[in-house]
């Protein structure tokens, strides 16, 4: 047992002989861009708000905007695999005039499932959200599911990867027939594939113009759209591959041509490199994506462009280096040199196990740093550190998972092509039968999966509809009309609210309210009434009491996150609204809590916003009812514009709220919320980008 551990370890800082070692530094660099890619992205989680999101964007463009770029390492991976797979399939064309289908799907399984399988189980154990969707995973179709029901999101590769072995076969054996049509056929695909892209965005206007940091920093519900139709499904996916089949075509079958193109026409095979690695170059560095707010005609035509053939001019530029690499053509012999030094080998072992892995870290990073808290500002230390955590902390785990699960299972992959070799009908027998045994380990995951799932983290969800709804500030004006059967009563206010803490309402009109003003810091309420110039503390049993005769609460005007820890919260029901799923929550008041309600059911539709409110006595009879009336955008978001709260014991009773203006992400002073603010206006300050309050 110490003997065949200690091999297995060997075997990730030993490379073996005749290998291609070229292939190590292209896994790896694909790997390494992954890691950095995601540990900026994720810097979302600790930033407070889209204005500080905007910001450390900003502070790390220019040098650093390849790093927002790295997601371009998966496509990367894609060519990678395209390539390896096709040469694999070649040269089992070239040896047996045939490929050999059990044998070859179920390698692919030996050498994916077994780690997948235990990573999706830990994911499931800690408490990721859709564990009810493991079922997705293994059968490989989780990318046709909506982001919002995704177990594992980023696994999303990991299956178009599987869905794309399905379909190699079928094209190699194309392309080794018949080499011209065969390419040409692959090169039509891919046209194709950019074609389809551009219907997407045809169809959906919104898209065109759209870039990462808009999704960062208040488009969420179009990112999420965008993921969707664009990002994670094979149709859209595939040119990255398809350029990979191609590149292992040419050199498999015209290595020898293009190495004579090489010694005669030496200029011209040298710029024809040089200029796609520049193009590489180009997309990885573009700052397209970090462009936000109003964009001009020609910057929304260049991130039109990049959507529908970005991904596609990387991996062109990528395909044609690794040629190059490959056949030591030109610059190529450079890049072999560079990418075939003995530093790559051990990240590319454990690339597929960093990959899986790596989010769980950076997260844990992030913790570490910040203990789940949210700030104004990330300093780049910060994001180094994490990035260096996550890789370090993912390759030791991937050290561990090579040595314990994967090599023992492609111990049984070499076993069955050993098999046969021995013998075609021997051949056909044993490796249909490790085909089965990887088969039957997925049914045995499948039982266990619906034992791992413990439910939706719906108080999760229910934070960041409230965190969603207040961003890190906010200052609005709202109109509001409280309904009776036999009367009815218009009131304007400003609400002003900071972090999740933090709020000030303030009645504007009518006149003979005006200057009545609500505050909330941290738990504690305060009310004032300039008639009797009083600034009154509210008990915690208040907070449900209604404000100023509406069917609102003191806590729904201010916005309160009360409901978030007196509350314990599941998810019900998932509904379908626009294309969207909606998380149906049940929300029932812990023992000890104040509240009046029996329970409360709440509608959050995928993007965070509110749609419902249902709340019931302690009898469980529905006694008040809000909905969403109106949606759009407002504030640089999509917003509720318009609700509607209904008492249900009183036949024609409402109270509508209307948003006459929103802004988000202010920078309003802390003294602000202060119960001597209560008496008067606050000052307004006119410096830019500083907290002027509503009129």
């Amino acid at each position: 047992m110490r003997r065949a551990l200690y091999q297995s370890v060997r075997e990730i800082f030993v490379p073996p002989p005749g290998r291609v070692a070229v292939l190590d530094g292209v896994r790896a660099t694909a790997i390494l861009l992954v890691v950095i890619f995601h540990s900026f992205f994720l810097s979302y989680y600790v930033l407070d708000g889209s204005g500080a999101i905007q910001a450390f964007a900003e502070r790390t463009s220019g040098w650093l905007t390849w790093a927002w770029n790295g997601d371009k390492g998966v496509d990367l991976f894609l060519v990678l695999s395209g390539f390896l797979i096709a040469r694999l399939l070649w040269r089992q064309l070239e040896a047996s005039k045939r490929i050999d289908y059990p044998r070859f799907f179920g390698n692919r399984l030996l050498r994916i499932t077994p780690l997948y399988i235990v990573v999706l189980v830990a994911a499931a154990a800690v408490g990721f959200p859709n564990r009810e969707r493991f079922w997705a995973n293994l059968l490989f179709v989780n990318n046709w599911l909506p982001f919002e029901q995704m177990f594992v999101p980023w696994s999303w590769a990991v299956t178009i990867e599987m869905q794309f072995y399905l379909l190699a076969p079928l094209l190699v054996r194309l392309v080794h027939r018949a080499p011209g049509r065969g390419l040409a056929a692959l090169a039509a695909l891919i046209v194709a594939g950019i074609i389809g892209r551009v219907g997407i965005l045809a169809a959906n206007p919104d898209y065109a113009a759209a870039t990462l940091l808009d999704f960062l920093t208040g488009q969420r519900a179009l990112g999420i759209a965008m993921w969707d139709d664009l990002y994670v499904n094979l149709y859209t996916r595939a040119g990255p591959l398809l350029l990979g089949v191609m590149a292992a075509a040419l050199v498999e079958r015209h290595g020898d041509l293009l190495r004579s193109l090489q010694s005669r026409f030496p200029r011209l095979m040298n710029a024809a490199i040089l200029g796609a690695a520049a193009l590489s170059i180009l997309v990885v560095t573009s700052p397209l994506m970090l462009a936000t707010g109003e964009k001009s005609e020609f910057m929304r035509r260049l991130i039109a462009l990049h959507w529908v053939a970005g991904r596609d001019l990387f991996a062109l530029g990528a395909a044609v280096m690794l040629v190059a690499a490959v056949l030591e053509l030109g610059p190529g012999r450079l890049f072999n040199r560079i990418l075939s030094a003995r530093l790559w080998f051990p990240l590319a072992q454990t690339s597929y196990s960093i990959y899986l892995l790596h989010i769980f870290f950076i997260g844990a990073g992030y913790y570490l740093l910040r203990g789940g808290t949210r700030g104004a500002e990330l300093a780049l230390g910060e994001v180094g550190f994490v990035f260096a955590l996550a890789l370090a902390a993912s390759f030791a785990a991937g050290v561990f998972t090579f040595a314990l699960i994967e090599r023992p299972f492609l111990k049984l992959k070499g076993r069955g092509a050993a098999v046969a070799r021995a013998g075609d009908e021997g051949g056909r027998v044993n490796s249909g039968r490790i085909t089965i045994q990887a088969l039957a380990m997925l049914l045995v995951s499948l039982m266990v999966a619906p034992n791992a799932r413990t439910g939706d983290d719906a108080r999760a969800i229910v934070l960041e509809s409230i965190e969603y709804w207040r961003d890190s500030s906010s200052d609005a004006q709202v109109r509001m009309t409280i309904h009776r059967s036999d009367w009815e009563r218009r009131l304007t206010f400003c609400s002003i609210t900071k972090g999740n803490k933090k709020a000030l309402v303030r009645v504007l009109e009518p006149k003979k309210d005006a200057g009545s003003a609500t505050l909330l810091m941290d738990d504690q309420m305060w009310s004032y009434t300039p008639k009797v110039n009083r600034v009154i503390r509210i008990p915690s049993s208040m907070m449900h009491q209604n404000w100023m005769g509406s069917d609102y609460t003191n806590s729904d005007i201010a916005k309160s996150d009360q409901i978030v820890n007196d509350y314990s919260h599941r998810v019900i029901e998932r509904e379908q609204s626009e294309k969207q799923v909606v998380h149906v929550i049940e929300s029932v008041p812990k023992p000890d809590a104040p509240v009046v309600w029996g329970k409360e059911i709440l509608r959050i539709r995928a993007d965070r916003l509110l749609l419902g409110h249902d709340y019931y006595d302690q009898e469980n009879r529905l006694v008040k009812r809000m909905r969403a009336l109106e949606i759009r955008p407002m504030g640089g978001k999509s917003t509720v514009v318009t609700q509607r709260m209904e008492d249900l014991l009183h036949p024609d009773a409402w109270t509508e709220i209307r948003l006459d203006s929103i802004k988000y992400g202010l920078s309003v002073p802390d003294s602000l919320f202060q119960p001597a603010s209560l008496r008067g206006a606050p000052d307004r300050k006119q410096a830019p980008g500083v907290y002027q309050p509503c009129p």
